[in-house]
């Protein structure tokens, strides 16, 4: 009822009102009164305004957290019933006393000179007469109430009694549905409806406008005399929905100005009066006056209407009417699908379909431009060895297109962007030709990109010139480090290559993942002229999904000329590269900012000269380790198992881990000296941990190879770090930002003035990082549009880091220039800029990216609570290693804090001086030369937080009482002014990764799977992976500098065990790699071909698919019609394959692996598609499949534009009833065999013509036209 989603008659009076103002309207025009009601509101802003200048007292902060958390969701209500505000009520005349009372006007008294004092006794003057007038305004509004109201007869009483005076006995008297009964039935003899046999037919006003309804209130009104209307109840709510009842309010209009034949003989009201003073109250909210006051309204029919009149009047007007309309939705309701809490929540599905996107082409998909420019490279196509050349060739270039332009961007880094170019130049050339065929200016075809290429080039080549010495210099001074990147990259590129050469398959029955779907998505987009690209799996639809990842892979394809099936083996491992590239450049920048020490600002180029920094380089190849090579402890804990059931040993002990160490160590024996063999390693389970969940991590999706959003995004993601990290630094530097933006008042003309002050403006927003903020909305946008999952993440990274980075500037500014800018000195003002930042990043992206937006369609979204407990142990196997680190690191940093910071130094005696706690405040005070700001506000958190952690645990909420109290104290670790630019950021990334791993615990993001078990699959699944690559970025770069710290602790007997322990974790996290690898690349079919093909469509050409059971499906069939069809189909013809899923039955492949679209895909449709899409479709489908009918095939030929016919072993599988009625029940679709044979019908009466034939496979074609 309260957020409008349900449609209750008694809240329709709300549609339309203004949250929060319109309570706030209500309350101080009838619940206080204007004299108290406007001065209490006075009051509120006055208690703002003082806790926006932190002058404000412990009661006022208590009492404004209350209304905040009160009125702030209860503001946002449909229904804004006026006692809602009874809790707020009291408090606001508490803001008005504190105000009217406030001492602060005493101070003007205290003070020097006539002038200030005169002007404090006229303060108080006034201070003392609004006072008086509020409170005597509040005694005549109550006396005016108790007088004319509750002073005074109900006027229902009243008007029931001059009705039984005034109408005769047997009269009809219309009245309306929802409403109390009318005439009331009085204790005098003879007073109550049944006595008088009065007849009361009821009018259905808030029913729908329909010939029904109107034919109802024209008998109605012909056969009655009178019409009561006995409140305002409906004649003033139903008029707010003109939309849903144009009839009904045409009727009231109607009614009034006397053109129904009534006129109004009788009203009664008892309005609020005092005297002379009679408030009219008409206007207040129906919940105001319709108990205790109503104002009822008699009409008596003066002449009766004609069939005629009232079609005149009313007639049509039903036609009209939009059922159900409930206007806009309102802001809660509005939040509450944005933001769904809870699990069983509305959907976009829920929209009214007019509001709706149609996911639909404005063409048939068979008449699309045709483009055929994908695969012109024959020489790569048939060499492995020279498609590898050609796309790695193919990034290098873009790498060093780009250069000139990443250095405006990144030129704070050593290498000035070189390492990170190729990323960007990938992203800028996809950009342009992505913009130009969504705009439809030049379709998507392989000039199109030379063109867009060639402006690029034009560009750098401009920017190169100019720069010329800096950038040689630069190669000169620089040339260890940019070699060092490029073997990063070209290392990585080439190692997951080699795993793709074992292991090209882009499907198999057991793990095949969903390589399929992927592929067919990749060979539509290259095919589409313009964006967005049409749906291979629903003819007639575009691809409803955050396709641009795979836009960016087609790029390529159409650069190089090699075909998807290849290049899809060439794009995993390039995005493992550039990923590895970028994340040991940003690490390693990271430590070279650390050694710096907090010099802020300066440009680190000077600082590399000469052979690299061991540390730095340590930090970076540390970096690539971490994120990308290697897995969870989980894949340690499996070899284990292994080894304790190989050791079949039975020892066991109290002891923690002593009974697991002896029992495996005795499996080692056994398998390294007697022989014995262990189970294969199972490269799936480690990901697999949490149950119903996704536990990935990097390593793993590049052996896995799915080209999946989240894997394309992440070099896109660590370059968005990189520009975070230089927006960082660049805020940092400049203290510009500090300056109020009213500096320059009254000192120039007003037009000067105006153009300085949006000036400034920008220079405030921004912090004179203007280019890396646009870069950085930029490449938001791009993350958005391959991975949405990864925009609320990177987002909420860079406006910490634009806080972070006006919180240090401040810390770091003088006290002239925070004066200067006092305003954004404040906390508030600081959090109010950062929130203004993330806004206009965010519009940014989303402007630059509209076109995407403008057609994508999410159809399940929100935020819900999670409703399980996470096992602290599952959660320990995934996360130890990280967690070990980062809590280390803060641990070591609380206990030593090397800083001066209050907060820091506070914990850190909290800790090492325990036995002395009740002196702990003064000895901070004395060892502390900078307090930190809300120190007693600080400490209550503290305490809270720990409270709450305990609490937590004992509940059984175990990951997020140990994720609380990390995460606080990371935060508090954050605010250390002494940091170097590059601790500082990766102590962001280390803060962000705890809080991603602690949202996770307490929300998830609604998908398709929200009613399931599996309801967070995908939400841990996305966030983890982002989480692995902020904490191995950061570990990598805190881990050399903590170590080395460790190290030099002196008298620390605990130093040992924990190298040991560090060590071991690490060891242990490279179990995965080692083992899984061999397995993965080993899961194939049983007769694979030769290793040495890149083209994921050879394993056909052996594999043998058995299903259902020990049904045998030949694949060579099915790839020799498939290569046939990729070399003499051109276009996008619709092909009809069977329907049916490709996870373990193999369906969908002749449109994945020829890009043509068939009518209805097996799977996934119904996450992407508008229910009544696919049930529409999956009827007629199904129906094409199962009649026997030709005519009827024929029509449904037609109606679905079908061109080619494919009937493979799958297709006459599912004819096959023997096979059907072996599986039964397992969900399949199995086909009617009376429908087979229609197809050679129509072939025989010249419908159908056979194209292609081979021993299992016939494809036809239509030859008749529509």
């Amino acid at each position: 009822m309260v957020t409008g989603v349900a449609d209750f008659p008694f809240t329709r009076q709300y549609r339309g009102t203004l949250p929060y103002l319109y309570f706030l309207e209500q309350q101080v025009l009838w619940g206080m009164g204007p004299p108290l009601g406007v001065l209490a509101l006075l009051g509120l802003f006055w208690v703002i305004g003082r806790v926006l200048r932190r002058r404000a007292v412990t009661g006022e902060y208590v009492i404004l957290a209350w209304l905040i958390l009160y009125f702030g969701p209860t503001g946002l209500f449909l229904a804004k019933f006026m006692r809602y505000m009874a809790p707020v009520t009291p408090l606001l005349v508490l803001f008005e006393a504190g105000m009217v009372a406030h001492h602060g006007a005493s101070n003007l008294l205290e003070s020097e000179g006539g002038a200030r004092r005169d002007s404090g006794r006229r303060f108080i003057t006034l201070r003392g007469i609004a006072g008086g007038l509020a409170l005597l305004g509040a005694v005549i509004w109550a006396l005016a109430f108790v007088n004319g109201v509750y002073g005074a007869e109900h006027p229902w009483v009243t008007a029931s009694r001059w009705v039984y005076q005034n109408i005769p006995d047997g009269a009809c008297i219309a009245a309306e549905h929802w409403e109390e009964g009318f005439p009331q039935s009085l204790p005098e003899p003879g007073m109550s409806p049944g006595a008088r046999g009065y007849r009361q037919p009821l009018l259905p006003m808030y029913e729908e406008d329909t010939p029904e309804k109107f034919q109802i209130i024209k008998e109605t009104l012909k056969h009655c005399d009178y019409l009561v209307l006995a409140s305002n109840r409906l004649w003033r709510t139903i008029p707010r929905l003109p939309q849903r009842y144009p009839m009904s309010v045409r009727y009231y209009e109607a009614l009034f100005n006397g053109e129904l034949g009534f006129e109004q003989m009788y009203t009664w009201s008892t309005s609020p009066r005092l005297g002379p003073l009679i408030i009219d109250d008409r206007a207040a909210d129906e919940s105001f006056t319709v108990y205790d006051h109503p104002r009822p309204i008699i009409f008596r029919k003066t002449r009766q209407l004609s069939d005629a009149e009232w079609e005149q009047i009313l007639g049509g007007l039903w036609e009209k009417a939009v059922s159900g309309y409930v206007g806009p939705p309102p802001a809660l309701a509005w939040l509450r699908k944005t933001f769904q809490i809870g699990w069983m929540t509305s959907t976009s599905v829920e929209q009214a379909p007019e509001r709706r996107k149609s996911l639909l082409l404005d063409m048939p998909v068979d008449e699309l431009p045709v483009l055929n420019d994908f695969r012109w490279n024959t020489w790569a196509n048939n060499s492995a060895a020279l498609a590898i050349i050609c796309w790695w060739l193919a990034v290098q270039c873009l790498g060093w297109l780009a250069w000139p332009i990443a250095r405006q961007v990144l030129g704070n880094l050593s290498d000035q962007g070189y390492l990170l170019a190729k990323t960007l130049g990938w992203l800028l050339v996809g950009y342009g030709v992505w913009m130009l065929s969504s705009l439809r200016v030049l379709p998507y075809a392989l000039p199109t990109i030379g063109v867009w290429i060639a402006v690029l080039l034009a560009v750098s080549t401009w920017l190169f010139w100019r720069d010329r010495q800096a950038m040689r210099g630069l190669l000169g001074r620089q040339w260890r480090l940019i070699l060092w990147g490029e073997g990063v990259f070209t290392l990585a590129f080439l190692y997951f290559v080699g795993l793709r050469l074992l292991n090209p398959d882009l499907w198999q029955p057991w793990n095949g993942g969903e390589k399929m779907l992927e592929i067919g998505f990749l060979n539509a987009i290259v095919k589409s002229a313009y964006m967005p690209p049409y749906d291979p799996y629903f003819a007639g639809g575009y691809i409803n999904y955050y396709y641009y990842g795979l836009f960016l892979v087609g790029i390529l394809i159409k650069l190089t000329g090699i075909q998807p099936t290849v290049a899809f083996n060439l794009a995993v491992p390039l995005l493992a590269g550039l990923t590895a590239a970028n994340v040991f450049c940003l690490a390693y920048h990271l430590a070279v900012s650390i050694d710096a020490g907090p010099r802020r600002g300066a440009n680190l180029c000077t600082q590399c000269e000469g052979p690299l920094p061991m540390r730095p380089l340590i930090a970076g190849l540390l970096a690539v380790l971490l994120v990308m090579f290697i897995g969870n402890l989980a894949g340690f804990r499996q070899l284990v198992r292994y080894l304790e059931d190989a050791g079949g040993s039975d020892f066991a002990t109290g002891l923690p881990l002593v009974g697991e160490t002896m029992r495996a160590l005795t499996g080692l024996w056994r398998v390294l000296f007697e022989g014995m063999r262990l189970p294969p390693y199972s490269f799936w389970d480690p990901t697999r941990v949490i149950p119903d969940t996704i536990n990935e991590f990097p390593y793993f999706s590049f052996l896995f190879a799915d080209l999946h959003p989240h894997l394309i995004a992440m070099p896109f993601a660590v370059l968005a770090l990189a520009l975070i990290y230089g927006l960082l630094v660049n805020g940092t530097a400049r203290h510009d930002p500090l300056v109020g933006i009213s500096e320059e008042w009254g000192r120039s003309n007003p037009v000067e003035h105006l153009w300085r002050a949006g000036v400034r403006v920008v220079r405030v927003l921004l912090g004179g990082s203007v280019t890396i903020w646009l870069m950085l909305a930029f490449c938001l946008g791009a993350l958005a549009a391959t991975n949405t999952w990864d925009l609320p993440t990177y987002t909420g990274l860079a406006t910490l880091a634009f806080w972070l980075a006006l919180y240090r500037a401040h810390r770091a500014s003088t006290d002239e220039q925070r004066t200067r800018g006092q305003w954004v000195s404040q906390p508030v003002g600081r959090l109010i800029r950062a929130a203004g930042f993330g806004i206009v990043t965010l519009a940014t992206g989303y402007l630059l990216y509209l076109p995407f937006f403008i057609f994508y369609q999410p159809l399940d979204v929100g935020i819900g609570l999670v409703r399980d407990k996470t096992d602290l142990g599952l959660f320990l196997w995934i996360w130890g290693l990280f967690l070990f680190v980062g809590f280390s690191y803060l641990i070591v940093n609380t206990v030593r804090p090397r800083s001066r910071l209050w907060g820091a130094r506070w914990v850190s005696l909290w800790l090492r001086r325990w036995n002395v706690a009740p002196r702990l405040p003064r000895l901070i005070n004395q060892m502390t030369v900078t307090a930190m700001p809300g120190k007693v506000t600080l400490l209550w958190l503290i305490v809270v937080v720990l409270v709450l952690a305990v609490m937590l645990w004992v509940l059984g909420y175990r990951v997020i009482a140990l994720l609380l109290p990390a995460a606080s104290l990371a935060l508090i670790l954050l605010l250390r002014s002494e940091l170097s630019d590059g601790e500082s950021f990766a102590s962001l990334l280390l803060f962000g990764s705890l809080l991603i791993l602690l949202g996770v615990e307490i929300f998830y993001l609604r998908d398709f799977l929200g009613g399931s078990s599996y309801y967070r699959m995908n939400t841990l699944f996305k966030f983890y992976i982002q989480s692995w690559v902020l904490a191995g970025v950061a570990t990598a770069t805190l881990l050399p500098g903590l170590w080395e710290r460790i190290a030099n602790w002196q008298r620390a007997h605990w130093i040992p065990a924990w190298k040991t322990l560090m060590i071991g974790l690490l060891v242990a996290s490279l179990v995965y790699p080692v083992f899984g690898t061999r397995t993965r690349v080993l899961d194939r079919f049983d007769d694979p071909p030769p290793v040495g093909t890149l083209d994921g469509m050879v394993y056909m050409t052996t594999g043998k698919l058995h299903w259902p059971h020990s049904n045998v499906i030949e694949l060579k069939y099915d790839y020799d019609a498939i290569r046939w069809l990729q070399e003499h189909i051109v276009g996008t013809p619709v092909l009809a394959e069977a329907k049916i899923g490709y996870y373990r039955e193999g369906g969908m492949r002749v449109s994945s692996y020829t890009g043509l679209p068939m009518p209805l895909g097996g799977l996934h449709q119904n996450e992407q598609r508008w229910p009544e899409q696919i049930g529409q479709r999956d009827g007629l489908y199904m129906e094409f499949w199962n009649t026997a009918d030709p005519e009827r095939a024929w029509e449904l030929i037609q109606q679905l534009r079908i061109s080619y016919i494919y009937l493979g072993q799958l297709e006459r599988t599912l004819y096959d009833p023997e096979i059907a009625q072996s599986v039964e029940g397992w969900g399949v679709s199995f086909l009617d065999p009376a429908g087979y044979g229609k197809f050679d019908t129509l072939r025989a009466q010249g419908r159908l013509e056979l194209v292609y034939e081979n021993p299992r496979t016939r494809i036809y074609r239509v030859i008749t036209a529509r």
